[in-house]
């Protein structure tokens, strides 16, 4: 099959030149595929999910708990059920003030983005630095989250998680393509999620 892969993926030509590659076709995500066969492509949750139910298989969980699932359904493994997620804490003792302690498992509510916010200014961004933080955070405090996201300011952002698939594809994307639009990202992406991963352009990490 002859696939038509804007060049600007890649950065190879111009954006209005198309470049030609042979490119097999994506097989349908049924129980004959094999997990090698399953892992070189890309999937969306909705197809996940809709194999797991035909499979009888848990269809909760993020993506990675559905493509685990699926994988270890096709090599005939069993996989054990997903574990419950402890809920959140709820909304944070006011008035919010340095020295509030953040629990495990604290969310970026509105509630705490408002007071980092007038602490730090209307440059505060949620961040993968900030993210990182929240997520490791257990008894630490407003203050230390404030001091983080200052220290981190000239430090680069680190690559989104893998299962933030677009995400991950747009940084690398704008980094080669500087002056891009986001049209023409989320262009690219679609034909760049249609590879195979041997023929994307991007090496995966």
């Amino acid at each position: 099959m002859k696939h038509l892969t804007p060049g600007f993926i890649s950065g190879s030509t111009s954006r209005s030149q198309p470049v030609v590659t042979d490119s097999p076709v994506r097989p349908p995500l049924e129980a004959n595929l094999t997990s090698e066969e399953f892992a070189r492509w890309y999937w969306t949750v909705v197809e996940l999910r809709a194999f797991c139910r035909r499979a009888g298989l848990p269809v909760g969980g993020v993506k990675r708990d559905l493509v685990e699932r699926v994988a270890a359904s096709l090599d005939g493994r069993s996989v054990a059920p997903p574990q419950p997620q402890p809920r959140p804490p709820g909304p944070l003792c006011e008035p919010l003030l340095d020295t509030t302690i953040l629990p495990a498992g604290q969310r970026m509510t509105r509630q705490l983005r408002s007071y980092l916010e007038l602490r730090i200014g209307h440059d505060f961004r949620v961040d993968s630095h900030v993210r990182e933080f929240m997520t490791s955070s257990s008894g630490t405090t407003v203050a230390d989250l404030v001091a983080n996201w200052k220290a981190t300011r000239d430090t680069p952002r680190s690559q989104p998680d893998a299962q933030f698939e677009y995400n991950r594809f747009s940084v690398r994307w704008h980094a080669a393509h500087v002056g891009g639009t986001p049209a023409e990202c989320r262009a690219a992406w679609f034909v760049y999620r249609s590879l195979p991963l041997d023929q994307r352009p991007f090496p995966e990490e």
